[in-house]
């Protein structure tokens, strides 16, 4: 069976701090925004119900770091997976969380 994806949008405002060096605060600063919602958007929680991103902080996150919103959120697309397997994935994960970590050598 051939392999099918998902659109997802993703946010690469954490990509454009690191690249010029600025912290949170200081976009924070530049924006007006609080450092709380800056840390939001860089945890890429933006998209999530009630508190997605608005256009007008779109708008001034990218005024501020002089990009375009085609810059700021990208297009991209991820694997499908289906029920089955994210429910595999989840139980390899909850073994290694159980799983005692390496000793030292």
């Amino acid at each position: 069976m051939a392999q099918s994806y998902e659109p997802v949008i993703v946010c690469r405002l954490s990509e454009l701090l690191r690249r010029r060096g600025w912290s949170q605060r200081k976009l924070a600063r530049r924006t007006g925004l609080s450092r709380t919602t800056i840390a939001w958007l860089c945890a890429d929680h933006w998209w999530h119900g009630t508190n997605a991103m608005s256009l007008r902080v779109l708008a001034t996150l990218c005024q501020a770091l002089h990009v375009s919103p085609g810059t700021l959120l990208r297009l991209t697309y991820r694997p499908r997976l289906s029920a089955a397997s994210r429910s595999s994935a989840r139980a390899s994960l909850a073994r290694l969380a159980r799983s005692p970590s390496p000793a030292a050598g």
